[in-house]
């Protein structure tokens, strides 16, 4: 079967469309917050495989950067993320009011949800687009954000976390 797929010239086709393929279409993040700020973000995937992910995982909005490492979770299920229909993800989050000024990364990260392996990346979601993935934590990289006091905006002396809003 795999000799005639080649012959045909569909095997390339199907090896890239079995299972599930997330692609990252569209991001809306700011290029800057203040500490202690908050931001709306618009996160666009497409699933252009032929099944959804399978297992159930947590679906988590990492920052990263000056030492600090934070990720929030996201209320979606990627089993939920079928072949052709658009998945958004959505919020607020707000930054601790002691964060660090610098550069920081911010990423989605698909991890495993067995404690054995969710911090493993190698069973982390890796999206297919070039140049987003981290094999050292398995999250896929969406945007740089400068954490600045100058930024534009409001706020929160009183924020100790990263959170959803």
């Amino acid at each position: 079967m795999l000799a005639r797929w080649r012959s045909e010239g569909c095997y390339d086709e199907i090896g890239a469309r079995l299972g599930y393929r997330l692609s990252l279409t569209e991001a809306q993040l700011p290029t800057e917050v203040r500490p202690g700020g908050n931001f709306t973000f618009s996160i666009s995937l497409e699933n252009t495989g032929w099944a959804a992910p399978f297992g159930q995982r947590p679906v988590l909005l990492v920052l990263e950067g000056e030492g600090t490492t934070a990720s929030v979770q996201l209320q979606s299920d990627p089993r939920r993320w079928l072949p052709g229909t658009p998945v958004v993800l959505e919020g607020r989050v707000e930054l601790p009011a002691t964060l660090a000024e610098g550069q920081y990364r911010l990423a989605l990260a698909l991890p495993d949800r067995a404690p054995s392996l969710k911090a493993r990346p190698e069973f982390a979601i890796r999206l297919a687009n070039s140049g987003v993935w981290s094999s050292v934590d398995g999250s896929n990289t969406l945007a740089t954000l400068s954490v600045s006091a100058t930024a534009p905006g409001g706020t929160n002396p009183a924020a100790s976390g990263f959170r959803l809003e």
